[in-house]
Order: structure tokens, then sequence, then C-alpha cells
């Protein structure tokens, strides 16, 4: 790959006399390439999925889109199936999984969760189908989310400390509550941390008491985890435990620029963080020799930054005074030493629009060059000749593109010196404008959404969005991210720190406390210097191998497989030894329906396709990197309350309803009905309104299996409507009659599936419970023309939030607008 350089107007003021020049880029080729072998190393395709929230109950689908924020149009085409897996913080099982196609960079689908799952802390994991060299995904996208229950508990368990004074151990109470008038015996684990479980046994009075010894319990995995299960019933409680190391409190300072300069006024950033990554919010003095220079404190967000003026051979220390929990009272950390002759670099602000400005100060005259590169591609080359005097540098930016910038100051012999990160273009973005026709809606009202592209850049025609309108308590702040945060800081510098008024890009002073504590943390020149392999950026995909056998036996010669996708067929072939591959253009199906291999051979019983789903391996090598979030975690007491929904929303939805529809000529009625749950080989199914094939997900969360021969009805739909209802005589699934000769597999699915509800749902006589009133999918918005949209308040009430996020020509895009349900 080519890097970049080009003209700038670049503006070298001396102080105190300004002194302007334009300069060329010095197009050094050294460094220039090292720089964009190194960025290759670390490139990916930007993979973000946008979740239609962060908490859900039991029975409900998990909507979702993805898009690749940085892929070009030469490759962009490679990744070509996503794969979604749900992971038990607890266990670090894998619940739910599935693949997904990509097109051109875009994705969309959804994953149902079982009524019988337990409630708790989950992590859902995206990649793509590209691996790396040691065989691991090179895109890789996390979401951590909640799962709470819907069901009536028939009991109520609590977990609190009650004493944390012996010196030895912890004692915590574990109680359990009857609900109801029947008597039961309790199955419980206890598991502390990543120690094995071990079982305890239940009180007849409901009151029990765990002690763990002090030494159990690490930094690391500071919870203890009691599940709890009675007949089908589960309940799992996670109770943090208070770490007693000192160091488990980290600080860390980052002097603006990577070093303390002697004899120079420095600006420090710092950050305080628990060992599990958890901001902490600490005031400490700062002492020179053990003597007090200042008294500092970090934010909410466990950041802040302070000034200062080192002394070589001094030693700088920091003492907290003031920590949650107290114990970190009185614990010293140490300041990086201040270094002689070294430059002092300052950019008083980073988040800029059209032009950097940056201050140089070293001990004597010194000759260095200033690189401006995102790691990628250099954009800056230029030589620059420093005094103990100080130059302020102007550079403008009208070529940079936005986002994440390092400026990098280099010595006489190309060594790396300093380093400062900026953002460019901040306020230049493409814009999507949502407006409801109301600000207050009665129940069961319609409500009519108009989403306006707003262009900041001229060539921008179209952009691509998906819309969520949830209930807002199913949004939790720490937990959701945004298509902007993630692309621009994020993908970028990691993981962040949470940003507690939850504006995240929107916040500049959060993103002004990032760029300087974040500096040099993802990118090492050391490494750099050393990456020199141009293979480091190759990479393979995961392929879906089968193999045909005969009486269980290795083939001799090959045979032909059809391969059935719904209403597209096609043959392919094995290999003499039954070995064969199936492309993902074999797998590719509607969601919902299965994929079904035939060997197209006489005596079809007497041969077996076996099919390795590389997903599959794939899951469980991912599943070791999975760390529990602490949403909804409590440090002094939990109850399963707490991972219930509250009101009528949890307690109405239990209402399974019955529908009594009447025969209509040869309408089968719901009624004495013979059909078993579940769906066939095929996939068909009949929904909880008995109709076939329902496209409607609200109507699918219990479906049954249709029977040959029988008459069911089939919508028509329009629009999300159902325009005509018309009578079908079940032809039955072939797969039902040919089992052995036939293999079913889940393929890559496709979906274009939208949702609302809709008008039959409004009219049945049981409430309209849904946390989700609208998921709306990859929707196209054209700058200056209107994208209408409507869908249906339900019958719960409150504040719900419109959720709109995707990509332009040149942007990303990213708003959101609340309105409140009333009862009419």
């Amino acid at each position: 790959m080519k890097f970049i350089f080009r003209y700038f107007w670049l503006m070298v003021c001396t102080l105190p006399m300004a002194e302007c020049v334009a300069q060329q880029a010095n197009q050094s080729i050294d460094i220039g390439q090292e720089i964009v072998q190194y960025g290759q190393s670390f490139s990916n395709a930007g993979l973000f999925i946008h979740f239609d929230k962060t908490t859900y109950t039991n029975s409900e689908k998990i909507w979702f889109s993805a898009y690749l924020t940085k892929a070009d149009s030469a490759h962009v085409t490679l990744h070509h199936t996503l794969s979604i897996a749900l992971f038990d913080d607890v266990t670090n099982k894998v619940n739910l999984s599935g693949q997904f196609a990509f097109e051109n960079g875009l994705c969309a689908g959804s994953l149902s969760l079982p009524d019988t799952i337990a409630s708790g802390a989950y992590h859902i994991i995206g990649y793509t189908n590209l691996l790396d060299s040691n065989g691991q995904p090179k895109n890789i996208f996390r979401q951590a989310i909640n799962i709470k229950t819907i069901v009536v508990e028939n009991f109520k368990a609590t977990l609190a400390l009650v004493d944390t004074d012996r010196a030895d151990s912890l004692r915590i109470s574990l109680n359990i509550k009857e609900e109801t008038k029947r008597k039961s015996n309790y199955n419980i684990n206890i598991k502390v941390g990543n120690l094995p479980d071990r079982p305890l046994k239940s009180s007849k009075t409901g009151q029990n008491v765990i002690s763990i010894a002090r030494g159990q319990i690490t930094p690391q995995h500071p919870v203890l985890i009691a599940t709890i299960k009675n007949q089908n019933e589960i309940k799992r409680l996670q109770l943090k435990l208070p770490a007693i190391e000192k160091d488990s409190l980290k600080i860390r300072f980052y002097p603006e620029g990577g070093n303390l300069s002697a004899n120079n006024l420095n600006t420090v950033g710092w950050e305080a963080k628990s060992i599990n990554g958890e901001p902490a919010r600490v005031k400490g003095i700062l002492l020179e020799d053990n003597k007090v220079l200042d008294t500092i404190q970090t934010l909410s967000s466990g950041m802040n930054k302070f000034r200062m003026l080192p002394k070589a051979g001094k030693n700088y220390t920091f003492q907290l005074i003031q920590g949650n929990p107290a114990v970190y009272a009185n614990v010293t950390y140490q300041l990086p030493r201040a270094i002689n002759h070294i430059v002092a670099m300052n950019v008083s602000k980073a988040v800029v629009d059209d032009t950097i400005k940056i201050q140089v100060r070293t001990n004597g005259v010194r000759r260095m060059r200033l690189l401006l590169h995102n790691y990628r591609s250099v954009y800056v080359d230029v030589p620059l000749l420093t005094t103990a005097i100080g130059r302020t540098i102007k550079i403008g930016l009208a070529d940079v593109p936005r986002g994440v910038f390092a400026l990098t100051l280099l010595d006489s012999i190309g060594r790396p010196e300093s380093e400062r990160l900026f953002f460019s273009h901040y306020n230049q973005e493409d814009k999507i404008i949502v407006n409801a026709d109301k600000a207050v809606y009665h129940t069961k009202e319609t409500v009519q959404l108009k989403l306006n592209l707003s262009k900041y850049f001229k060539d921008t025609n179209t952009g691509i969005v998906s819309i969520a309108c949830v209930q807002q308590n199913r949004l939790q702040s720490a937990l959701t991210q945004d298509i902007q945060s993630f692309h621009y800081l994020s993908d970028e510098l990691g993981d962040m720190p949470t940003d507690h008024s939850g504006r995240d890009f929107r916040n500049i002073s959060y993103i002004e406390d990032i760029l300087l504590v974040k500096g040099w943390r993802k990118y090492s020149w050391t490494d750099m210097l050393k990456t020199s392999d141009p293979g480091s950026s190759s990479y393979t995909s995961a392929e879906f191998k089968g193999k045909v056998t005969r009486f269980g036996k290795k083939l001799k010669r090959a045979v032909k497989l059809s391969v059935l996708r719904g209403n597209n067929y096609s043959v392919i072939e094995t290999d003499n030894s039954g070995k064969f591959i199936l492309t993902h253009q074999d797998l590719r199906i509607e969601q919902g329906k299965k994929v079904v291999l035939n060997v197209n051979e006489s005596n079809k019983e007497n041969y077996q396709i076996n099919i390795e789903n590389p997903y599959i391996k794939l899951n469980e090598s991912l599943n070791t990197v999975i760390e529990s979030h602490s949403g909804g975690i409590s440090i002094l007491q939990v109850s399963n309350d707490v991972q219930g929904l509250a009101g009528f929303e949890k307690t109405n939805m239990l209402k399974e309803v019955v529908i009594k529809a009447q025969r209509e000529g040869n309408i089968f009625s719901p009624t004495g009905h013979t059909e078993k749950e579940g769906r066939n080989r095929c996939g068909d199914y009949l929904c909880v309104t008995w109709c076939l094939n329902c496209p409607f997900s609200g109507h699918t969360w219990k479906t049954y299996i249709p029977e040959k021969g029988k008459t069911y009805m089939r919508h028509i739909v329009s629009d999300n409507r159902i325009i005509q209802n018309i009578p079908l005589i079940y032809q039955g699934c072939e797969l039902e009659t040919n089992k052995h000769s036939a293999l079913t597999i889940n393929g890559i699915n496709y979906s274009s599936e939208k949702y609302s509800l809709d008008e039959a749902e409004l009219s049945m006589p049981a409430p309209a419970y849904s946390s989700t009133l609208l998921w709306s999918p990859l929707e196209i918005v054209t700058a200056g023309q209107d994208k209408e949209l409507k869908f249906f308040t339900g019958d719960i009430t409150g504040t719900f939030q419109i959720i709109v996020q995707g990509i332009s020509d040149n942007s990303l895009l990213y708003e959101t607008k609340t309105f409140t349900v009333a009862k009419k």
C-alpha cells in the first residue's frame, strides 16, 4: 500500500516573533513505510453492530444490524459472513449462535431468546469470516447485555454481606423466602471468582450463611455467584466482594507527549480504575521528594489532568488521601521521572476543526521532524528546528480526513521522542434529523416519524440507517454503544472509560481527556520498528467443510450432493474421498429456513453427510476473553427482584392468550388442535394466530408444526400490514418422508425483517406489552427528502427512545429522540 503525502500550508510561528512559511511535505520514505506497514498489521474493517436495546427478557428477540465502517471497496466483499454468539458471563458458555450474510458491508438479523434462559449478565460477540494468521477473527465486536425475567417467581433470594471485619474470611447471608405456600427443596451452588462451583446445603428456615476465605478473593474476579434451583426455576445472583489487595486500584500518569520534560511546564493526564477496569473517583496529594506540591482528583470518568514544572533528579509521587474503598488510603504511586534534553509538547485544544496548534519547547536548539499521521497514512512530514524559547506550529487540516490523528516528533536520526493525539474536523459531519409528530402519545396510537439527511459534504447523497424505538428503561447508558463513539474512539484507542453523562462522542471534555491518557496505547513505536513482515496483514476465511461416508467408511469415488435453500437449488460434488466445501453462497438462505443436503445416488440410506461448522470452534476459542460486566451488580446486597421487570409489564406478559377462533369454511380453529409445538425440518410453522409461516415476529413467540393436507391461513402483507388473508392447503415437508437421505443444517441467514406492533396484535384481547415498538434495519435516507415511517404505541406507558444510527457516503450517523406514552 502506498502512503499518502500531500501539500499543506504549514504556519511555523517562533516565539516571541511570528514567522510564517509555506513548506512542502518532505517525502521521506523510511519512516512513512514503517508507519503504513505497521498500521496494516492492526487494520480492521471497523465492525459495528447496532442492537435494539441492552436489557431483554426471556422469549424476546434480539434485533441487530451490522456495518463495516472502515472496509474499502476493494476488501468489503471479502467479509461475507457475520457470526453472532450469546455468551453467559458466569459459565462463559454459548447460549445462542447463528451466522448471517453480509452484503456490501451491511447485515441484519435477529436471535430469539428461549423462555428458559436464566436471568443475569451476558455478552454478545460478533465477528466476520476473515481470520488472522493465528486462525482467530480479525474483526470482533462485543456488546454487554442484561437478561431479566418475566416469570412470576415462586421464591425470593437475597445475598448480603454481613461480616467484613474478620481478618481471614468474609461472611455472606443467603436468604430464601417462599412466595407461595408450597414447601420446596433448593439446590444451591456457590462460585467465587474463577474457582470451581461448590454445593451449599439449604437450611429449612431459608436462612443460610456462606463463609469465604480471604485468600479466595482476587482483584481480577471479586464476585460471588449463587445459583439457586427449584424445580424448573433457576435464580442466579452476583455479589461483588471487597478486594483487599492494595494494588487492586490502578493509577497511571500520562505526561503529554509521552515523557516528563525537565525544567519545562508539562501537562499530565492521569487515570484511576479498579483492576477489573471500572473508573475510580479518587483524591490525593502530589509530592516532590515528599514535599506537597498540589492536591489533585479524578472525575467520575476516572480521568483528569494537571500541570507541573518537574526538575531533573527529583522524585515525584502521588499519595491517595481519599478513595473508595478506604483500604486504598495512604497508598503511594510513582510518577515518571523527569528527563533532561527531551522535547516538551503541548496541545491546549486537541478536539479541533480546520487547524491544529502545537507548542514545542526544548532545552536547546535541536533539529527534529514532525509527522502528522494515523498509523495508516502519513499526511505531513516536515523538518523542524526547536529552541528553548519555544515554537507554536499551526497546521491546516483541509486535506486531512475526520477522525483521530497523531502528531509525532522524531529526533535527528528518526527516533520517536514525543507524540500527541488529536481529533480532526470534529464538527464537520453529515447529520440525521429525527422528527416525531408529537411529544406525547396515547396507548395504541399511531406515531408518524420523519428522517432527513442534513449533509455537510457536498457529494453526500444517501445514508443507510437502522431505527429502533424502545422503552427507555431497556437502555442502560453504561452498556449502550453508538456508531460514532465506536468508529472514532473505541475502535481506534481501545476500551473506553464510562462517560457518566451518557454523551460519549458528544462530550468534548471527555474526548479531550481520552486523547491525553490514551496516547501510545494501541500502537507502540518499538513494535512498529520490529514489524518488517509484509505478510503480517494476511488472512484466511472460515469455511464449512463436509464429508460423505458410506456404511461409515471413506468413499472411493466422488458423489454429487444437491443443496436446497428454500426455493433455490444447486449441485456440488465431493472429491474421491467424499470431502467437500460449502461456500457462503451455498448456505445463504432466508432467516427461519434450513439448508438441506441430499446425496444424489441410489440407495441413499447407505450414505451419511457430516458438516463441520467452523464458527462453533471459533466461539469456543473466544469464550476465554469474556469479562463479566458490572451492570446491576451490587457490593452490599442483591436480590432476584432486580432481575425481573416491575409492574404490569411483568405480570401481564405471563398470561398466555388462548385464541378461540371460529371455523370459517375449512379453516381450522386452534381449539382442540392436534398440531405439536415447534417447526418441521423444512422450517415451516404456524404462529399463535394460526397463520402459516407468519411474517410478524410478534406472533411467533410460540409456533406449531403444520400438518399435511390441512388448510391454514396465509397473510398477504404490504408495508407491514395485512391486506388479505387467503386459505392454503399445506402440501407437507418432503424432508419428513426422506429423513435418512438428507441432512438439514442452519445456513447463513439473510433478513430484511422489520418489526412493529401491527393492527392485528392491537385488536387482540390481550394487552400489547412490547418494549420494542419499532425495529427497521438498513433503511435508505436521501438528502433533501423525508423518509417517513409509521408505527403504533402499545399498552406500556412511560418514556420511549428512538435511536437512529448508520452510515452515509462520508460520515457516521447517530441521533436519538424521546417521547412519552400516556394512558387514554
